[in-house]
């Protein structure tokens, strides 16, 4: 728990907190740590359960966002490979790096804050750049 609540940008007493050992053959081992509050393991259990549905996996969003990228785009040797999933709250961005270790992080700025920034530069509402940008075919015309 020590490692995890130096990398965990929340409290890891108040969370679920996984992780695996990866050896790359030379007497080397890195780890893969993955971490969620159980707020928002709850959260989501509860949404499954509200659609009469059982929950017995949940994955983390960036670690879902990184399997897509692998079984959509195979990674060849000493590529690497990157995503960036720009949501409503947070942007999620996954790397598979030339040595195959992921690295992904969850950054809370994200589609509302871009909302919020053009809303402001703009002097309107933003809910009037909301409206705009969901019915639009081009960001120019805003």
């Amino acid at each position: 728990m020590l490692e995890a609540s130096q990398v965990c940008p929340f409290n890891v007493n108040d969370s679920v907190v996984d992780y695996h050992l990866v050896s790359d053959g030379h007497n080397a081992v890195q780890g893969i740590l993955v971490a969620a509050t159980e707020k928002l393991i709850r959260k989501k259990d509860t949404l499954a359960g509200q659609a009469f549905l059982k929950t017995v996996l949940i994955d983390v969003d960036g670690l879902a966002l990184l399997n897509c990228l692998r079984e959509c785009e195979k990674p060849e040797a000493g590529k690497t490979l990157a995503v960036l999933n720009v949501g409503n709250s947070y942007t999620t961005l996954a790397i598979i790096g030339n040595d195959n270790l992921p690295f992904v992080r969850d950054i809370a700025y994200a589609g509302n804050s871009i909302i919020e920034k053009i809303a402001a530069q703009k002097g309107v509402e933003a809910e009037y750049v909301r409206q705009k940008l969901s019915s639009l075919e081009s960001a120019d015309q805003l």
